[in-house]
């Protein structure tokens, strides 16, 4: 084999080239703002390494991956009371940075900004003078009315009410008397008479006023009408209470009207304890006969009011109340009915007891 050199040939063509890039490497930063890198090869076409590729081998991009948590500064002192006096509002702040930085971020967690009230002295008040009174009586010609320092009162050293010749906390003036008549009233009824009565007993009220021509009314209680056994006669002013019971104890009202005005005057009748006392029994018809009704009625006095109890004479004489008889009245009154009512002829028995004593009465039929 021989060799030999060859001159003046056309320059060889470059064969170098770039590989595929390569992929992104990983953000540098974990938060914030960071950079991506990746690369490529410079090859010859042999597969070897070269260096005469145009261009870059390596590129570089910014990556944001999430923004950083900041981190809360200390607090800076509180801001001057803006206030000499009364209320104000202190403030302070921090700031949130990012982590190792004097870089502002709105990242953290927690208020950047607090406020509080302060409160120095209370400020003084001035006293201002209230609203006027009402005139006073007019006297010798002249009415007076007077004003407080009381619009507020002067308080925490505030200055008092001005006064001088046209500001003053009293003012008079000219006035001219017109006697007027005094409202008319009636004076209540004054009552007379002893309230307290035994049972069965009476009471006399006498109710007098001196004023003429007025009516005068008795009322049980405020305004009920007058109980049974009570009245006040015809053109009087008297109430009677006769045979008293105890439905007729409590308060009586004496009142007198005049020309739609009126007034009235109380008086509490009160019944003194007593013992039981049978004053009446009685037998309707006084003669039984068979299968007719017969009505015993027992009226007793005594306060309290005493218990009725009724009594039948057998042979052996024990009292007992035998099954045809029924109570009326509270046990007043008892009728005796049945076709056979001429079994009950005979002694009956009332008794009239209280805490006070006790009295039986006998009646025969």
């Amino acid at each position: 084999m021989e060799m030999q050199s060859c001159q003046n040939l056309p320059p060889c063509q470059n064969t170098d080239s770039w590989s595929s890039w390569n992929a992104w490497t990983a953000c540098t930063a974990t938060c914030g703002d960071g950079d991506q890198f990746r690369e490529r090869l410079c090859q010859h076409s042999s597969g070897s390494s070269a260096n005469d590729c145009p261009g870059l081998s390596i590129e570089r991009r910014r990556c944001v991956i999430q923004e950083c948590l900041g981190i809360l500064s200390e607090w800076l002192s509180w801001t001057p009371c803006p206030s000499t006096c009364g209320a104000g509002i202190q403030f302070r702040e921090r700031f949130c940075n990012y982590p190792g930085t004097t870089n502002i971020s709105r990242n953290c967690h927690g208020e950047t900004v607090e406020h509080k009230v302060c409160h120095l002295t209370d400020c003084p008040v001035d006293g201002m003078w209230g609203h006027w009174g009402e005139w006073g009586e007019c006297l010798a010609g002249r009415q007076i009315r007077s004003r407080q320092c009381d619009g507020p009162s002067p308080q925490h050293g505030g200055k008092e009410c001005y006064t001088d010749d046209n500001t003053r906390d009293v003012e008079t003036r000219t006035c001219y008397a017109i006697t007027t008549p005094p409202p008319r009233v009636l004076e209540p009824p004054t009552i007379y008479g002893n309230a307290s009565t035994m049972s069965g007993g009476n009471v006399s009220l006498l109710c007098l006023t001196t004023i003429a021509g007025v009516s005068v009314k008795w009322y049980y209680k405020e305004n009920e009408s007058l109980p049974l056994h009570v009245v006040q006669p015809e053109g009087t002013t008297d109430l009677l209470i006769t045979g008293a019971n105890i439905q007729n104890i409590g308060n009586y009202t004496c009142v007198i009207t005049d020309n739609g005005l009126s007034s009235k005057a109380h008086q509490e009748v009160t019944m003194r304890e007593s013992a039981a006392k049978i004053i009446s029994l009685t037998s309707k018809p006084t003669h039984i006969t068979d299968g007719a009704t017969v009505q015993l009625t027992c009226e007793a006095l005594g306060y309290p009011e005493p218990i009725i109890r009724w009594g039948y004479k057998d042979t052996f004489g024990n009292p007992y109340v035998p099954p045809p008889v029924k109570y009326t009245d509270g046990g007043k009154t008892i009728l005796i009915a049945s076709y056979q009512s001429i079994l009950y002829g005979g002694t009956w028995t009332c008794n009239a007891v209280n805490k006070l004593g006790a009295d039986h009465r006998d009646i025969t039929i």
